[in-house]
């Protein structure tokens, strides 16, 4: 059962080009989307956040990104973005599923380049616990243990 009711049908059409535009990328809407377009402002400023930095091209390669995004959900406990990134890796940056399937033994697995290595180990050098409705969470610092010391 949904803690949060699906948008009503006219916030829908506020925001029908982003949901079409996804229709074709991948074929249905995530969930949290029925019902973050709610408040269609809030929803268009997250889709131009990830647009921004998951699917520009960047310094990253998007594949990187996506596989990232997938370890650093894992880590976080996060099963449902967990799925997402890996289904986008795939299915956005064109990773083979293979690969996709290979990323919790990214270090010893062949299929992992020295530099993808090195961008998806970064993620794990250090923990943070934080509460999460209610919920002791464990998730993975974006920054290395020394980098981490060095900002504070």
């Amino acid at each position: 059962m949904a803690r949060v009711s699906p948008a009503a049908p006219e916030q829908f059409a506020q925001v029908a080009d982003v949901m079409e535009r996804w229709q074709k990328i991948k074929g249905y809407p995530p969930n949290s989307w029925l019902t973050m377009v709610r408040r269609p402002g809030v929803f268009r400023a997250y889709r131009a956040l990830h647009g921004a930095v998951m699917m520009d091209e960047g310094e990253l390669p998007n594949a990187l990104k996506f596989m990232v995004a997938h370890v650093v959900s894992q880590a976080c406990g996060d099963s449902y973005c967990t799925a997402h990134n890996a289904e986008n890796a795939a299915h956005i940056a064109d990773v083979p599923l293979e690969k996709v399937k290979a990323l919790p033994r990214f270090r010893a697995s062949p299929l992992f380049t020295p530099a993808e290595r090195a961008g998806i180990s970064r993620p794990k050098g250090t923990h943070t616990v934080f509460e999460q409705n209610g919920m002791r969470k464990l998730c993975a610092s974006p920054f290395l243990k020394e980098e981490q010391d060095e900002t504070q």
